[in-house]
């Protein structure tokens, strides 16, 4: 596929899955996909592992919307420069324990990779403002 296309791979995830909640994983990801995110253990690995974690992500949060400030294609890559912003409909789960955080409206940016196989993505690494994040809910101080 062209770097274009790749490109509108990534859009259209994040603006049909992550802000859309839209079923369409089998579409934009490979069976064997792996998704690297900071704030997990371990890596999601396959398309069952991504719905599952995709469903438990929308019992905690209520609203997204992404804003792609950059898409840049090199090769089999996509790199994305984004801002969520989320607002939150119940607990969610964090390295300093449980916090309910309904009504919360929370911002940070994000630094995202894609490496794309045949059209679809078969690999993701999200570096996000987890710190940002925790400020935001009251679970940590910035100094």
């Amino acid at each position: 596929m062209s770097l274009e296309g790749n490109k509108a791979v990534v859009r259209r995830y994040f603006e049909e899955v992550i802000d859309g909640r839209a079923n369409v994983l089998e579409e934009l990801f490979t069976p064997d996909c792996v998704i690297h995110r900071l704030e997990l253990p371990e890596p999601i690995s396959g398309l069952e592992q991504m719905q599952m974690f995709l469903e438990m992500s929308r019992y905690s949060i209520q609203q997204t919307r992404t804003t792609l400030h950059r898409l840049v294609a090199d090769g089999d890559t996509v790199a994305a420069h984004l801002t969520h912003r989320v607002v939150f409909a119940g607990m969610i789960s964090t390295p300093f324990g449980a916090r309910d955080v309904a009504g919360q409206s929370v911002e940070w940016s994000a630094m995202t990779f894609f490496r794309m196989v045949d059209g679809k993505i078969a690999e993701e690494w999200v570096n996000r403002d987890e710190m940002g994040i925790l400020a935001q809910v009251g679970l940590v101080q910035r100094s």
